[in-house]
């Protein structure tokens, strides 16, 4: 999936982080469980979200792996 087809509700405040409450809400569960065991960043500017951030890159990684669970 190209980053540019993905129905974002702005969920890149900064380019390195997303805030996973504002991500596509089918997609929200089943990040967090593959974040299962993986740093992630506390971004206090995202106040009671603060510790519901990933990195950027977590995510497109994720995102790769739903595309390629469709392949199958």
């Amino acid at each position: 999936m190209k980053r540019e087809s993905i129905n974002w509700k702005n969920p890149v405040k900064n380019k390195h982080y997303v805030v996973i409450n504002e991500l596509p809400l089918e997609h929200q569960v089943e990040f967090e469980n593959y974040l299962s065991g993986s740093t992630i960043p506390i971004i206090s500017k995202e106040g009671e979200n603060s510790f519901n951030c990933a990195y950027i890159w977590d995510y497109e990684k994720f995102l790769l792996t739903l595309k390629s669970k469709d392949k199958s």
